[in-house]
């Protein structure tokens, strides 16, 4: 490291701190365009809705019936999917907080 730093030119350098510079200011860029959509994005989603999401997404992740949803989404209609998906999960909550509230009284 100290070889190449006595030999390398100044002309060098300056090209490489130049470059260094444009990809710091490309993920700058990149960091900000990021912040905007976030910032676009929650007024429409609350905390809890994120994690919530999260939760549930990462609880499923690479189980059976997620990776036949996917499969299936991909084969068929993906709006008709959708909606089975969602009447299916809101039966299975339904069933999971009565079943709660009747066992916890």
């Amino acid at each position: 490291m100290i070889y190449e730093s006595y030999t390398t030119s100044s002309t060098q350098t300056q090209e490489e701190l130049e470059e260094a510079e444009n990809e710091l200011k490309k993920l700058d860029s990149n960091e900000s365009d990021y912040k905007n959509i976030i910032s676009k994005l929650l007024p429409f989603l609350s905390m809890v809705f994120v994690e919530t999401f999260c939760l549930i997404f990462f609880a499923e992740w690479g189980d059976k019936s997620q990776l036949s949803t996917i499969v299936l989404a991909a084969r068929e209609d993906p709006i008709g999917v959708i909606v089975g998906s969602l009447f299916g999960y809101s039966v299975c909550t339904a069933i999971a907080v009565l079943g709660g509230s009747i066992l916890a009284q």
